[in-house]
C-alpha cells in the first residue's frame, strides 16, 4: 500500500460510554488523506462524542483502538494529539473575548511555538521575531476567511457567522495534518451556508488537507463531502459515497429530526 493510499485515521470497534450510558458503540472506520467525510444522522446518534474521542476529550470514557498517521492516540493527551497534527473547531466556539480576533487565532499555534517559556526573559529578541511570525500567520489566516477587516477587533463584538470562521482559523494555525469540524453550519443562515461550503472548498483545493466534519445540514454536504458516515444511535449504519449514503432509503428513514 503506497503511503497516498494508506489511511491518516483508523478506528476500530471505539465504544464511548457515560455512566453505564453508550454514546458511541463499536465504531470503525478509515480515513483516508485528502478526503472530506461527513459524519451524518439524527440528534443524538454520537457524532460530536465521536469527534471528542478523536481529540482526545473523552479519553477516560473510550474504548477501542484509534491510530492517526499509524500512531495510536489512546494514551495521549488532547494536547499531545493536537500537537501531533489533529485540529479541531467547536459547534460553540471556546473562543477568549477579552482577546482581539488575531490574538485568538494566534493561540491556535501554541503547540508549535519555537521557544521556551525561560526564553522571555533572557532571549526575548528571539521571542519577539518569533511572535512576530505568528501574527502574520493568524493576520494571512484571517485575511483567506475574509475576515482580515476585524483582526483587531475585540472577539465579543464579531457576530455569530464569524466566530465560527475565527475558531476555524485557530485550529488551522498548528497546521493541522487531519481536522475536525462540528457543526460549522450551526445557527448559521442559508447564505452563510454558501459561504460555508464555499471555505471547505477552498481549504481543500491544495490537496494536503484531511476533514472529518459533522454536518446536520445536507445540502452542505452533498456539495463539499466526498464519502459519508452515517450514525443512528452511536452505531454506524452506512459508510460510502455520498450520494449512495443519503439517497439511500434506510439512510433516509433513520434522519427523523436531522436538518435539510
Amino acid at each position: 500500500m503506497s503511503a497516498s493510499e494508506a489511511p491518516i485515521l483508523e478506528i476500530a470497534d471505539l465504544t464511548v460510554t457515560f455512566g453505564g450510558v453508550k454514546a458511541v458503540t463499536g465504531v470503525s472506520s478509515k480515513i483516508k488523506p485528502q478526503e472530506l467525510v461527513a459524519v451524518v444522522g439524527p440528534n443524538g446518534a454520537g457524532k460530536s462524542t465521536l469527534l471528542n474521542a478523536i481529540s482526545g476529550l473523552v479519553r477516560r470514557q473510550t474504548v477501542g483502538d484509534i491510530r492517526f498517521a499509524g500512531q495510536p492516540l489512546q494514551e495521549l493527551s488532547p494536547h499531545r494529539r493536537a500537537v501531533a497534527g489533529i485540529g479541531r473547531s467547536f459547534q460553540n466556539p471556546p473562543l477568549v473575548d477579552r482577546m482581539s480576533v488575531v490574538e485568538n487565532v494566534m493561540a491556535g499555534a501554541f503547540g508549535i511555538r519555537d521557544y521556551r517559556v525561560v526564553d522571555q526573559l533572557v532571549r526575548w529578541r528571539k521571542v519577539a521575531r518569533s511572535e512576530r511570525a505568528r501574527e502574520l500567520q493568524a493576520r494571512t489566516s484571517l485575511d483567506f476567511f475574509g475576515l482580515g477587516g476585524i483582526a483587531d477587533t475585540p472577539t465579543s463584538e464579531i457576530a455569530y457567522a464569524q466566530r465560527k470562521l475565527v475558531d476555524i482559523a485557530r485550529a488551522l494555525m498548528a497546521e493541522p495534518k487531519l481536522l475536525l469540524l462540528d457543526e460549522p453550519t450551526s445557527g448559521l443562515g442559508r447564505s452563510e451556508h454558501a459561504a460555508m461550503a464555499d471555505v471547505l472548498r477552498r481549504l481543500m483545493e491544495p490537496g494536503t488537507m484531511t476533514i472529518l466534519m459533522v454536518e446536520h445540514h445536507m445540502d452542505l454536504v452533498r456539495d463539499a463531502a466526498t464519502r459519508v458516515i452515517g450514525l443512528q444511535a452511536g452505531e454506524v449504519i452506512a459508510d460510502g459515497a455520498t450520494h449512495d449514503v443519503l439517497d439511500s432509503a434506510e439512510f433516509q428513514a433513520s434522519l427523523v429530526g436531522t436538518k435539510r
